[in-house]
């Protein structure tokens, strides 16, 4: 969707939003560690954990498309056997990736090793001096966080907010990151009039 001076909406509109202006992104304090990008989609991934109001997530980022998986960790069972599984569980819907980066955070400590070696993949993991310098999976971590704070705070579902960056054009020239990791196109909430017209995508789940 487009229309005349669409930029310049979207800028005045976040900046009339207090939401918006006071979750907006700050300078990383840290060096980031800048990758190539890889041959195609779902070749090289990222993985993360995150704490948002004492819950914590899973995130799964490609980096090729930047279409992100986001699975809750059920309170209790944050540990590296957990979050493995749930990295299984999104590998066994979307296949094995070539490389997974992760940090050197005690979550994904004690099953790096098995799990690579069962699965094939390779596993790459950021300097130890800087445990947080990988830049694709810091960007990705704040985004998430922002968005669903946003959906918190404004009452929103956080399910359909996470699928609105993942169904947006990434620019001018390259589609949505669902439509280069998918091949297709992935419907989302739409008001047409008085009728709306929405297809569920699950972006969430916890592990009992």
């Amino acid at each position: 969707m487009f229309w005349r001076n669409l930029n310049k909406n979207i800028e005045e509109m976040t900046k009339s939003c207090s939401i918006c202006q006071e979750l907006q992104p700050k300078q990383a304090r840290e060096p980031l560690i800048q990758t190539e990008v890889p041959p195609r989609p779902w070749h090289t991934v990222g993985t993360d954990i995150f704490n948002l109001d004492d819950v914590e997530f899973l995130l799964i980022a490609d980096y090729y498309t930047k279409y992100i998986f986001v699975r809750k960790i059920s309170m209790g069972h944050s540990t590296s056997k957990c979050v493995a599984d749930l990295t299984k569980q999104i590998f066994s819907e979307q296949g094995i990736p070539g490389i997974v980066r992760s940090d050197k955070g005690p979550h994904f400590q004690g099953q790096d090793h098995q799990f690579a070696e069962e699965y094939g993949f390779s596993n790459v993991t950021s300097s130890p001096i800087y445990p947080s310098s990988n830049g694709f999976m810091e960007s990705q971590v704040k985004s998430v966080k922002r968005t669903l704070k946003k959906a918190k705070r404004s009452n929103s579902d956080p399910n359909i907010a996470l699928l609105c960056p993942q169904v947006t054009p990434i620019d001018n020239k390259l589609p949505s990151p669902a439509e280069l990791l998918l091949g297709r196109q992935v419907q989302e909430t739409i008001y047409r009039g008085k009728s709306k017209v929405t297809t569920p995508m699950l972006m969430m789940s916890s592990v009992d």
